[in-house]
């Protein structure tokens, strides 16, 4: 056994040895012997003949699109990389807090390229083509975007975001779901405030810190609006406090900045205004959901010894009014997630691909009927116009634009954009 095992040994050695005489990357040489015996796909087979050469994203010459707007967006630019604005993306991703609607790696890479680019894919054109075509006068459309992790389906939802910010809908964000079902604070004295008993129902609870971070993106994505609509009744607040009919949103979000305390009535009475007034009073509204699964399974948190369920929130009661199909002149879409649900201990959710598995019974009868939209892996042509982005940006250098090594990032990453990232930018 001994000398089973020291012959195995060498053998791997002396492998490693030929790929080091071919100049193939040994970054991550453990990983690719065991990757060795597995069949490659007729894609990659070719690459290993010459690894000198360069590889085939080293020849794509157009791997940008001119037009920023994806209202202007075919199936012509598929696989290509657009631009988003820069006054979009602060609106989208403000630099004064992170409100998560890039992920970390997406916001570092920004920084270093200097620019934010999106790839153009079909499941976001299906998406923005289905939006383009939204009855004001019908109920709203539910779409749930569903696929493997790391795939782009939070990307895909932001692709979405973006077309309606640049055709002026109002926006009701809710990126990584996960934060609002778990306490933010580790010290127990910080999470006595998150949770309090609502003013507005004493069987639920509000969480003042949650509402006033969303009040704070919502005003900051919808700044251009929320002077424009106003309510159609009177809010009193306490004795003292109240808004007349006829304030504006940005009157009222101002409101709930100002008190925290009553920021998450606040938020009911936002969108209690979307689902009762018409498209002549109200811009279209989306409502973006990411980790949309999250409303649906049990919380991370306690109030007074007991575990609290989602249906004890009062801003996920709100929002779940809103992700119901009784009002017009919008549209909701809605992103599922399994790595929240793999931190979490304690939820009645099943890990998946498939909707039903990741919403529940409750998730899943609430948002019926819906529209799929399935993010799949890159295709070959999407994974080369990737690597020819990086090579653009000068983040692939040396051997990585070899044949070679092309074909190791494609054979170890297996067309998943998330892990083509993490592997080009080092983070595995």
């Amino acid at each position: 056994m001994h000398l089973q095992k020291r012959s195995k040994l060498l053998s791997d050695c002396f492998r490693c040895m030929s790929l080091m005489e071919k100049g193939m990357s040994l970054r991550f040489k453990s990983r690719y012997i065991c990757l060795t015996n597995r069949s490659m796909s007729d894609f990659t087979k070719h690459r290993y003949e010459n690894v000198a050469d360069l590889g085939h994203a080293s020849y794509i010459e157009n791997i940008r699109c001119d037009e920023s707007d994806p209202t202007n967006h075919s199936m012509d630019d598929v696989s290509l990389m657009y631009t988003i604005p820069v006054e979009h993306y602060k609106r989208m991703s403000p630099a004064k807090w992170n409100n998560k609607a890039f992920s970390h790696r997406f916001q570092r890479m920004c920084s270093a390229f200097g620019e934010s680019c999106l790839m153009i894919r079909k499941p976001g054109l299906e998406l923005v083509n289905y939006l383009k075509h939204t009855n004001p006068e019908k109920a709203v459309n539910r779409y749930i975007i569903h696929g493997k992790t790391g795939c782009g389906k939070s990307m895909t939802l932001q692709y979405a975001l973006h077309y309606c910010m640049s055709n002026n809908w109002l926006i009701l964000p809710a990126y990584h779901f996960w934060d609002n079902v778990k306490f933010n604070y580790h010290t127990k004295l910080k999470r006595k405030g998150e949770l309090t008993v609502s003013q507005f129902n004493k069987d639920r609870l509000d969480q003042p810190v949650y509402s006033l971070k969303w009040l704070e993106t919502f005003g900051w994505l919808n700044q251009k609006l929320l002077g424009e609509i106003k309510t159609t009744t009177k809010y009193i607040w306490s004795k003292h406090e109240s808004s007349e009919e006829g304030t504006s949103l940005s009157a009222l979000v101002d409101l709930g900045k100002a008190r925290p305390r009553h920021s998450t009535d606040v938020i009911g009475c936002i969108m209690k205004e979307i689902r009762l007034q018409d498209h002549t009073t109200m811009p279209s509204v989306l409502v973006a959901v990411d980790c949309i699964n999250a409303a649906f399974g049990k919380t991370l948190m306690k109030y007074d010894g007991k575990p609290v369920t989602t249906d004890q929130l009062s801003f996920m009661c709100n929002f779940k009014k809103i992700l119901s199909n009784d009002w017009k002149n919008g549209a909701v879409v809605g992103a599922l997630d399994t790595l929240g649900l793999r931190q979490s201990e304690t939820t009645d959710l099943v890990e998946g691909e498939h909707p039903y598995d990741l919403l529940g019974r409750e998730g899943f009868d609430l948002l019926d009927p819906h529209i799929l939209i399935h993010v799949q892996p890159y295709t070959d042509q999407e994974v080369l116009a990737q690597l020819a982005y990086y090579k653009d940006c000068k983040w692939l250098i040396d051997r990585s634009l070899t044949a070679a090594g092309e074909a190791e990032i494609i054979q170890l990453c297996g067309n998943n954009p998330a892990d083509i990232t993490n592997y080009c930018a080092g983070l595995y």
